[in-house]
């Protein structure tokens, strides 16, 4: 197995993040349905070709639900697939701490209102925003005790107005991620407002390049 040239070994890779991605020109109802399980790290993607050659792939939207695979008393191999690998959500990630779950669902729900398009992406370690079907995280964001951490992704300080100067760029980001990433913190309710503000050129500046 091989990432930018390193050779990864079995145990470099955290497999309890796998995810099954399916691919077909079409899929049932019922097949649908199974990616809805909050517990099955699944996506089904039709793919279409056309007559100029041109390929759409198009990922199938179902609403994930509470309901877990667990509760269908499934067979031995699926109850191994349901222990080796978790699908997170954000109250897996989400702090006791009153305040710092604040200041989070405070700013979700100010970062949904950028964009129609943004979504929450929850990893085991940090919640990622992405627009519509693009793979790709705009920034995330990682618990730290008693403040927020937000990583912007393919952004270096100069990027976006920074007046406060909050901007820090984290030193061989592209060496490690082959990419810039920035980051600033979050540590009292006061400083929402300037989060959104930087994120909000963030949103701007993926939408601009994606449109190039």
């Amino acid at each position: 197995m091989r990432s930018e040239g390193k050779s990864l070994r079995r145990g470099d890779v955290d497999w309890s993040q796998s995810k099954v991605v399916f691919v077909a020109p079409s899929f049932t109802t019922y097949q649908q349905a199974v990616s809805g399980f909050r517990d099955l790290p699944i996506e089904f993607w039709e793919v279409t070709k056309y007559d100029d050659g041109l390929i759409l792939y198009e990922r199938t939207q179902t609403k994930k639900t509470t309901a877990s695979m667990t509760a269908l008393r499934p067979g031995k191999v699926t109850q191994e697939v349901v222990q080796q690998v978790k699908a997170y959500t954000e109250d897996d990630l989400i702090p006791n701490e009153r305040k710092t779950r604040e200041w989070y669902f405070e700013l979700r729900e100010r970062i949904l209102k950028l964009d129609p398009q943004l979504h929450p992406h929850v990893t085991k370690t940090y919640i990622s925003f992405r627009q519509g079907e693009n793979w790709r995280n705009i920034f995330s964001i990682a618990f730290r005790t008693s403040k927020l951490r937000i990583e912007l992704l393919r952004t270096k300080p100069t990027d976006v107005n920074d007046p406060e100067g909050k901007l820090t760029y984290i030193k061989d980001s592209v060496q490690n991620w082959n990419q810039h990433v920035s980051y600033f913190e979050i540590t009292d309710e006061k400083e929402l407002d300037y989060a959104v503000y930087v994120l909000q050129q963030a949103v701007e500046n993926f939408r601009a390049i994606q449109e190039k």
